[in-house]
């Protein structure tokens, strides 16, 4: 006892700065909790007040709402647009979807008769013409002297140059002569379906009907090759200068209307190129879709497409959107400028409907062509000259492309015959 009152007073001190250790100790603890809690709501503060260089001005929301607008009014135009390039004019209006108006002849009749006049005009719009006939070349031969054509006749045609006669060198001036008044060599058996057509007997109605469908089909398509052999041979007015001096054809690969023989302008032998299928002039046009085929154990099955003439690097076939069809195209072309006429091709086509009064009351424009394969020949400039045909001097080839065509659905559907709807999509058993 006497111990703790001589030391008393160390006793209290020790007392004292103990406590005051525990204090400064709870005092650090809750200084740095509280100063956690200051770096939170700092970090917190100044992200708020970094918000408000972010905030959107309400000129700023309402230039937002304008281009969500535009967008929406954008996508409605741009589809209105793809639907616009299948909405083309018909090439008589009283036949689709059925026909109205007026007596099974005279009907497909009036339809015989204006189409032949669009392939008129196709000839007319690339300036075309066909080689001399054996008529008009037979006329030249008949007015020189008999002493200097040998006898006459078409024996000089295949004359060599160092015995070419009076009458074999006046010919071929009037070949020359042709070759200078046209810009390419083309007539109406270039096209599809012109001598069904001019000389078509009428058929059962649904017969008449589809066929006239695949004709209006082809004739969207052949428009669309014509725009570009007109563009790419623009200005020339001679096969010379053209750089796509002949069209050879315009082909489909689809049945045929009927078992007439191919056409010939002339009873000429010489090995001129030609037509890759002798009678395709008569074969219509064809969608491309899928054979219906047995399913293997994998639950999958194909047996190749209808309509196909090459393989469709593209994927595309008829669905519910798009109409897919295949077609050839072969020219005899200047070799320097086959990469142009693929890009003409490609390109966008423009056609206007004008008013009585000249207005243009409806601009369409399309770019529904793909190129899927290109094939290049020699051409044997020999034998071309034989049979009638002069290109002047160039590097020549005869170029084959196979495209596809697309045309949308809901542009044509409400023109599109039932019989045809059924075929495209079969109804299921």
């Amino acid at each position: 006892m006497g111990l703790i009152k001589k030391n008393l007073l160390l006793i209290v001190f020790i007392l004292i700065f103990l406590a005051g250790m525990g204090i400064f100790a709870y005092g650090w603890t809750v200084f740095g909790k509280n100063d956690e809690k200051i770096q939170t709501v700092d970090r917190k503060y100044r992200k708020i007040k970094g918000l408000r260089s972010k905030l959107v001005a309400n000129n700023v929301l309402a230039n937002y709402e304008r281009v969500a607008n535009a967008s929406k009014r954008s996508q409605e135009e741009f589809r209105n647009d793809i639907i616009a390039t299948t909405d083309r004019p018909l090439i008589f209006d009283g036949v689709f979807p059925k026909p109205s108006g007026l007596t099974f002849d005279n009907l497909y009749q009036d339809f015989s008769g204006m189409y032949c006049d669009l392939v008129d005009g196709y000839l007319k719009t690339l300036n075309a013409g066909s080689r001399p006939s054996v008529v008009d070349e037979e006329a030249v031969r008949s007015k020189i002297d008999s002493t200097s054509s040998v006898g006459g006749g078409i024996r000089g045609l295949n004359s060599n140059a160092a015995t070419n006669t009076g009458a074999d060198i006046q010919v071929n001036e009037l070949r020359k002569e042709r070759s200078r008044k046209i810009s390419i060599y083309a007539n109406h058996n270039s096209f599809f379906a012109y001598e069904f057509w001019r000389n078509f007997q009428l058929d059962k109605n649904d017969t008449m009907l589809k066929n006239s469908w695949y004709t209006q089909i082809g004739h969207w398509i052949q428009e669309d090759v014509v725009h570009a052999i007109r563009d790419i041979n623009y200005p020339s007015r001679s096969v010379a200068k053209s750089p796509v001096k002949r069209l050879i054809e315009i082909s489909f690969g689809g049945p045929a209307f009927s078992g007439r023989p191919s056409v010939s302008d002339d009873k000429r032998k010489a090995e001129i190129v030609t037509r890759r299928v002798n009678n395709s002039v008569y074969m219509t046009p064809e969608y491309l879709r899928a054979r219906a085929s047995k399913a293997g154990a994998s639950g999958k099955g194909s047996s190749g497409s209808y309509g196909q003439m090459t393989y469709a690097w593209t994927k595309r076939s008829s669905d519910k959107l798009v109409d897919v069809v295949h077609f050839e195209i072969a020219v005899v072309i200047d070799s320097t400028r086959i990469n142009d006429f693929i890009d003409v091709l490609q390109s966008d086509k423009f056609t206007e409907d004008v008013s009585g009064n000249g207005e243009i009351t409806k601009t369409n424009r399309r770019n529904q062509m793909t190129v899927l394969q290109i094939q290049l020949d020699p051409l044997n400039i020999t034998e071309e000259e034989k049979g009638g045909f002069f290109y002047g001097p160039s590097s020549l080839k005869v170029l084959r492309v196979i495209c596809e065509y697309t045309f949308y659905r809901e542009g044509y559907d409400r023109y599109m015959p039932e019989m045809v709807k059924n075929e495209l999509n079969p109804k299921k058993k």
